[in-house]
Parts: structure tokens; sequence; C-alpha cells
């Protein structure tokens, strides 16, 4: 079976921390869905790299998360706002916090 989305996700900007061991890196999401996100980010790690993530939604709280990086997109820093899909695409494995606040967060995205 193939590892590529089927869903559809949603233009949505949102601070993300991240980072392999914790959370130290800041970047932000340029679409989400319940199953994962895409990070933008002049400094994508390679796919497989599981990381740990705190998504700051806005108005609603932090939901901290587990994923692994699905693939990954190099651009130069200086290109990042132009380039299309510069960063990552990772999928959200589980949901260690805030799963609650993710979910409703996710159901005002399918309206």
């Amino acid at each position: 079976m193939s590892d590529r989305r089927i869903k559809t996700r949603a233009r949505r900007r949102i601070q993300v921390r991240y980072g392999e061991e914790k959370p130290v890196r800041i970047a932000f999401t340029e679409d989400v869905h319940r199953e994962g996100i895409f990070l933008k980010t002049a400094q994508p790690l390679r796919p497989g790299t599981s990381l740990c993530l705190e998504l700051t939604l806005p108005g609603q709280g932090i939901v901290s998360v587990q994923g692994q990086v699905q693939w990954a997109r190099k651009v130069p820093a200086n290109l990042i706002r132009v380039a299309k899909k510069g960063g990552m695409g990772i999928r959200i494995l589980t949901i260690t916090e805030g799963a609650d606040i993710f979910e409703r967060y996710c159901g005002g995205l399918d309206r």
C-alpha cells in the first residue's frame, strides 16, 4: 500500500515547535489534517525521522504529537517564501497531549 496521502488538507498557518528528541526548532504549517501536516522550513529533516511536535492552536492551546517525516524538499532559505512545498510532510502517529483540542480544531476544518 502506498504511503501517499489521500485526504485533502486545509490550508492553515499554525506555529509548531519540533525536534527529534524535544521540540527546539520553530516553523509554521502550510496545511493541516487529522493525519498529518506540511511544515514549511528551509531545513527539512530526512524521511523516516521521528519527531516530537507542539502545535500552538490559535485560542485553543498547545497540542503535543509524535510524528514521522514522510517526505522532504529542501529549498534555499532565501527562496522559502516563494518556493512551492519547501519543507516536509509529516504523518501524525500519536497525540500525546491535547487530543480533544486537536479533534475539535480538525472538526472545524471540515466545514
